[in-house]
Order: C-alpha cells, then sequence, then structure tokens
C-alpha cells in the first residue's frame, strides 16, 4: 500500500511540476528562464506568437487573443479545422525552414561550413519526428536547446 501512495504522490509531483513549467515556458511566457531581460522575454514571446500566426494563418493579435484563453496549439488547430496530422505536418514543415535558415546564418558567418550544415541537415531529416528530428523540438541535440546562437 504504501508503495501505490509513493508511486501515486510521486506521479502528481511530476504532473505538478510539468504543468507550472508549460504554464511559464515555451508557450505560456516565451520559454525563458530566470535570466533573461524583460526586453529578451518580450521578443522571444513576439517571435513565438508571430512564428505560431504563421503557422495557422491568422494575425498576432488573434494569436494573443488565444493565448489570453488559454488555448494551447492543439486548440487553436482544432479551431482552424487541422487535423493532429496536419499540424504536425505544418509544424515539421515549419521547424524545417527555421533550421535550414539558422544553418546558413551560421554559414554565411563563416561558424560552419556548408558541408557541415548539409550533413546536420541530413542527420535531422534521418531522426524520427520525436523530438529531436523535425519534430516538436527541431534543433535540439542531446540536452541543448531550442534556441541558436544566430537568432539574432
Amino acid at each position: 500500500m504504501k508503495k501505490i501512495i509513493t508511486i501515486a504522490l510521486v506521479s502528481l509531483s511530476v504532473l505538478a511540476v510539468s504543468g507550472t513549467a508549460l504554464a511559464f515556458g515555451g508557450w505560456g511566457m516565451g520559454g525563458f528562464a530566470n535570466n533573461a531581460t524583460p526586453q529578451e522575454q518580450a521578443e522571444h514571446f513576439t517571435a513565438m506568437l508571430s512564428e505560431k500566426a504563421q503557422l495557422f494563418g491568422v494575425s498576432i493579435e488573434q494569436m494573443k487573443a488565444s493565448w489570453a484563453e488559454g488555448m494551447g496549439i492543439k486548440d487553436i488547430a482544432q479551431e482552424q479545422g487541422l487535423s493532429f496530422e496536419e499540424l504536425q505536418a505544418k509544424m515539421q514543415a515549419q521547424r524545417k525552414q527555421n533550421i535550414q535558415e539558422h544553418l546558413q546564418v551560421l554559414v554565411n558567418q563563416g561558424v560552419i561550413t556548408q558541408a557541415q550544415a548539409d550533413a546536420r541537415l541530413e542527420q535531422m531529416e534521418n531522426m524520427p519526428a520525436n523530438g529531436r528530428g523535425f519534430g516538436k523540438a527541431g534543433f535540439e541535440g542531446k540536452g541543448g536547446s531550442d534556441s541558436c546562437p544566430c537568432q539574432n
């Protein structure tokens, strides 16, 4: 019985932490930790809203309204008449385009070669869309983040 209670408490704790992280990360507050300046938070949140608005073909004002109402990406997709598969395909295409743009900036700045960019892109295309390829998190390596040093 103690084992079941312990498992239940651990599960609830994980859910609580996950819910808090979702409320203050990614979609909730722009995905920044406490070390971002207010300007960086505002810029990131605006960029995120713009990217999602482009994904759904709506205005940034519509995305702000949906966010304020507590709607998530799946809710907005449903409102737009998109199936989960269509949403996933759109997100993967958008992620691939973003990654190609980031890699090109790195090539243009001399940080990596075109061959390295091509190899990275090919490697990501061959990964399953499970958060490391062109799925949810895209530009993420082992323990990495979704940011790129070339975003500005």
